[in-house]
C-alpha cells in the first residue's frame, strides 16, 4: 500500500511563528507533525509515500530530504486539496492511503483503517465535535456506509466527522480520479477533496471505519495546536507505552 499526504496549503489561521512554513512542519511533541505521520505509516508497512507540497515546499524538502517523494502544487494559493490530489494521480495509481497533512493521530486509527475488509473506506469519529468548518459525515442506518460527506451538513443531521484518513482500492482509485479529472477539467479546483468523494458515492460505496475513541486532532486553529501539544500527544504516548509492555 502506498500513501499520499496532502500538505500544500498555507493557513493564516495558525498564528504560531511556525506558520511561515506548512502546518505539516509545526512542532508537535518535539518533532514536525509530518514526522509523526511518516512514523505511523512505516510502522504499518506503508513505505512508498508521496507528499504534495506547496507553501514552504523548500522547508519540507530540507526537513525530510529523500525520505519521501514530492509533488509540488505551484497553484496552492488559488486551488485546494482536490487539485493537490489530482496532481498525485500517477503516484496513487493502484490503490493508496490518503492523509491530510494537518492531522495528528494515534497509529491504531490507521491500523483499523488498513484492517477494514472493505476496499474503499473512510475514517470517521462518531464522538467528535461537529463545528461549522468540520467536514461532516452522514451514514446509513447501519452506520456502515457513507451516505453524505460535506462541510455543509447540519450538525444535527451528521453522524460523525471525517478524520482525514481514507483507504482507496485500485478500482476505487480509478473511479476517484475519473471523478476528479472531470471536476478539474470543469475548473472546479478550489474545493476540498471530499467534494469528489460525494460525487463518487453515486457510482461506488465508501464504508466507514470508526476511530473507536482513539486520539486524533485536525490542526486548524491555534486552540487545536495547543490541544495537540498539551493533550493529544500525551494520550498517544500513553497508548504507545501500553502496547510496548
Amino acid at each position: 500500500m502506498k500513501a499520499v499526504i496532502l500538505a500544500a496549503a498555507f493557513d493564516a489561521r495558525i498564528s504560531d511563528p511556525s506558520r511561515r512554513v506548512p502546518k505539516c512542519l509545526l512542532d508537535v511533541g518535539g518533532r514536525p507533525l509530518l514526522a509523526s505521520q511518516l512514523e505511523s505509516l512505516r510502522k504499518c508497512d506503508v513505505t512508498e509515500i508521496t507528499v504534495v507540497v506547496g507553501h514552504g515546499a523548500d522547508a519540507v524538502r530540507e526537513a525530510f530530504g529523500d525520505d519521501v517523494r514530492y509533488i509540488v502544487n505551484d497553484r496552492y494559493l488559488e486551488t485546494n486539496s482536490i487539485y493537490s490530489l489530482w496532481l498525485a494521480r500517477e503516484a496513487a495509481a493502484g490503490g493508496f492511503i490518503l492523509l491530510n497533512g494537518d492531522v495528528l493521530f494515534y497509529r491504531g486509527i490507521l491500523e483499523r483503517l488498513l484492517a477494514s475488509p472493505h476496499p474503499d473506506a473512510l475514517t470517521v469519529d462518531l464522538e467528535a465535535g461537529l463545528g461549522v468548518r468540520a467536514t461532516k459525515v452522514r451514514l446509513d442506518a447501519t452506520k456502515a456506509r457513507v451516505v453524505e460527506i460535506s462541510k455543509d451538513i447540519a450538525p444535527a443531521h451528521a453522524h460523525g466527522r471525517d478524520v482525514g484518513l481514507v483507504k482507496w482500492s485500485a478500482e476505487g482509485t480509478r473511479v476517484l480520479f475519473e471523478v476528479i479529472e472531470d471536476l478539474v477539467g470543469r475548473g472546479i479546483v478550489k474545493t476540498w477533496a471530499p467534494y469528489a468523494y460525494q460525487v463518487l458515492l453515486e457510482r461506488r460505496p465508501i464504508h466507514a471505519v470508526t476511530t473507536d475513541g482513539l486520539p486524533w486532532i485536525e490542526i486548524e486553529f491555534e486552540e487545536d495546536l495547543f490541544l495537540a501539544r498539551e493533550a493529544i500527544v500525551e494520550s498517544i504516548r500513553r497508548l504507545d507505552a501500553a502496547r510496548s509492555r
